[in-house]
């Protein structure tokens, strides 16, 4: 049976790849750092299937991103025209690619820590030196990031039983029912967002208040290790971003 790995060992992770991905401005770097990243996903047994799903999601958002680029930015060769209007250069390609490895690694890091129970998260943050309110939020918001996607797939759904497909709608009024969409749906984030500072308060949660635990995190030889390694490799890819790419 293999054991499991420390809260902090994960938050080494999370940290390391998404500090390569924001800093790598080369899609090679990139790509490198997210295959990295998909392999601390197989050791610290997260679903890749969800990530699967995701990344489907992305890619129409990222071949957006690269033609409004390719539009607006006119540096670097064109590569593809229609007429003489610029649709895509090779400079928004490459920025592009790059958002959409740093969105995919964003979502890896927080599947990462999200293997964690919320509890050994906050220890684990709280063992760091941080204080108990940081560990508290951060736990708390990679659990509530699937609150607000299931409050848009319901919208979606309420929209569908209603005769409306999104889908077939011309592009103008997609997006027209998609802003005003936005309203209701974080206004019933927020609700639920109150109902949870509710629930906390009534539980006694003081911001800078002392809090005590029983369970101390240990690391134990293969947290160690894990450690060791992700630092090494962390290093490798920063050095890599200096002197390859």
């Amino acid at each position: 049976m293999k054991q499991e790995f420390d809260p902090r060992v994960k938050l080494l992770a999370a940290t390391a790849i998404s500090t390569v991905g924001v800093l790598s401005a080369s899609p090679v770097l990139s790509l490198v750092n997210f295959l990295v990243g998909l392999v601390m996903c197989s050791i610290f047994k997260v679903n890749l299937l969800k990530i699967i799903r995701k990344m489907k999601r992305f890619l129409g958002v990222c071949l957006a991103l690269i033609v409004i680029q390719s539009l607006f930015d006119r540096s670097g060769s064109a590569i593809l025209l229609i007429g003489k209007i610029t649709i895509l250069t090779d400079v928004g390609m490459y920025r592009g690619i790059n958002y959409l490895f740093r969105v995919l690694i964003i979502l890896i890091s927080g599947m990462i820590i999200s293997t964690s129970s919320m509890k050994a998260t906050i220890q684990g943050f709280v063992q760091l030196g941080l204080p108990y309110e940081f560990g508290f939020m951060v736990g708390l918001g990679i659990r509530f990031l699937p609150l607000l996607t299931e409050e848009i797939r319901n919208t979606y759904v309420s929209m569908a039983l209603r005769g409306i497909d999104v889908n077939r709608l011309p592009i103008a009024k997609r997006l027209a029912m998609i802003g005003s969409l936005f309203i209701p749906i974080v206004y019933a984030t927020l609700l639920r967002g109150k109902a949870l500072a509710e629930s906390a308060q009534s539980r006694g949660f003081v911001i800078g208040g002392k809090r005590s635990t029983f369970e101390k995190l240990k690391f134990g030889k293969h947290d160690y290790i894990g450690a060791a390694t992700i630092t090494l490799v962390f290093a490798m890819l920063l050095v890599s971003e200096r002197l390859v790419f």
